[in-house]
């Protein structure tokens, strides 16, 4: 690992945001491992996460901090539920609480 993290050193601030975004994704799978989702959930957090994280990655490295900080939780969230209401059966408000309660502080976490 140090390895690794001395490559991206190397490279510069390209390299760096590279192998972070790439620890992100590899985090983003154990935990869509371990985590009990349905179908619809499943596919909504996967393609939330797929394009939110490397739009993460893309937001950091362009220094754009203040969206970086906000967009996950304000504007990635919209069409999560609007995909998890289209795609899945009439529970969607105690999907949606339990995905953002799941997703949402571990991509914080992952990505802040």
């Amino acid at each position: 690992m140090a390895s690794v993290l001395g490559l991206a050193f190397a490279f510069g601030e390209a390299g760096i945001v590279m192998v972070f975004a790439l620890l992100s994704l590899a985090a983003l799978r154990e935990f869509l491992a371990i985590t009990p989702q349905a179908g619809p959930e499943r596919v909504a957090t996967l393609s939330l996460f797929l394009v939110g994280l490397p739009v993460q990655s893309c937001l950091i490295w362009a220094d754009w901090h203040g969206l970086f900080a906000i967009f996950l939780t304000v504007y990635a969230y919209l069409p999560l539920s609007l995909a998890a209401a289209i795609a899945g059966p009439q529970d969607y408000l105690q999907r949606m609480a339990t995905l953002a309660a799941r997703g949402g502080s571990s991509a914080i976490c992952w990505t802040g």
